[in-house]
């Protein structure tokens, strides 16, 4: 079928841009993508023309021009005049006498030509070297379901990827930054455990061991103030005197301890040792008139279970303050043996 050229280009200017629009090419996606902009955008007075077998007047192309160069997204404004002039102007030229009334001459007819191809005497458009899906770098048309998806990407821009935890750490794009960050928590993690243990002393291992080594100290302490109410020796008192200020001076020291790492000993915990049948034997030493050598050698065994307790108690702290009161303690109760082992005078 033959089609008029436009009438509307009559300046060599205007002659050329009309050449330049007839012979752009229109990749499938992209007039998809300026059919529903027209549709969705174009105002009520101009869409009697968007059909393409109408007669558009000059006003209404070049409002239609302008509408699309003003609403359309970037990409698509550089096909404005091309889709204006192949698929709203040039169609409805066929349907009217170009030069009727316009006092200009006839043009002569003009053949169709595939896209692609040129007009005779034009210069031919340079090849795309992309094909029709990639041209301009645009996407592929949507599918037919789906229209509106031609402006996806304006209305919902695709998100970045998420990337990795360690990648938004400082260093933690290259295998040695990870490494790197990696082996400094490690030693942050080191530090505090160091810093924790200095604090509480190693008293969680061995609390036990220690809690034992109190209750040996609370059981002589009740031994000696028992006693003291009794009619010792002169040995035997001072014994009883040096015991009562070293063993209760220990004690103290020792519940310190274990209260700075989180062990509380409770009064009736701390007196679990403290004996009945112990305090009934000497009662009846008493009364039999032997209480002094009982005594002794009652004071005699729980020195020797102190000492156990003592020994056992060290090897399992590994605190610093631990070890210098359980060391101490030892040394005393050493000295206390060597005290009531003296003969009395």
């Amino acid at each position: 079928m033959l089609r008029p050229s436009n009438p509307f280009r009559s300046t060599s200017a205007g002659s050329a841009q009309f050449s330049r629009n007839r012979q752009t090419y229109l990749p499938p996606h992209i007039e998809q993508a300026m059919n529903e902009h027209m549709q969705h955008s174009l105002p009520d007075h101009l869409k009697q023309y968007q059909g393409g077998d109408t007669y558009v007047p000059q006003h209404a192309a070049d409002a239609m021009n302008e509408h699309l160069k003003d609403t359309l997204p970037p990409h698509l404004q550089q096909y404005a005049g091309a889709y204006v002039e192949q698929r709203v102007v040039q169609p409805g030229l066929a349907q009217i006498n170009p030069g009727a009334g316009t006092g200009e001459p006839l043009q002569p007819p003009m053949q169709t030509v595939p896209v692609g191809q040129v007009y005779p005497g034009a210069s031919p458009a340079p090849a795309s070297p992309l094909p029709p899906d990639q041209y301009q770098g645009q996407p592929a048309a949507p599918s037919p379901e789906s229209p509106d998806q031609s402006y996806a990407f304006i209305t919902s821009p695709p998100k970045p990827p998420r990337q990795p935890l360690l990648s938004r750490l400082p260093g933690g794009g290259s295998l040695i930054g990870r490494i790197g960050v990696a082996a400094g928590a490690i030693v942050v993690v080191i530090i505090v455990i160091v810093i924790l243990r200095g604090i509480f002393g190693g008293t969680s291992a061995n609390a036990t061991a220690l809690i034992s080594v109190a209750q040996d100290q609370q059981e002589l302490i009740h031994l000696v103030t028992t006693a003291n109410q009794q009619s010792l020796l002169s040995t035997n008192q001072n014994f009883s005197a040096t015991l009562q200020l070293s063993v209760a001076s220990s004690q103290g020291k020792l519940i310190a301890y274990l209260t700075a790492g989180n062990q509380k000993i409770k009064a009736q915990q701390l007196n679990l040792k403290v004996s009945a049948d112990t305090d009934n034997q000497l009662a009846a030493a008493a009364t039999a008139g032997t209480y002094n050598q009982t005594f002794q050698q009652i004071m005699q065994g729980q020195l020797n279970t102190y000492a156990t307790d003592l020994q056992k108690a060290y090897k399992l702290d590994k605190g610093k303050n631990g070890r210098a009161i359980l060391l101490d303690s030892y040394q005393q109760v050493q000295l206390l043996a060597v005290q009531l082992a003296t003969p009395s005078n």
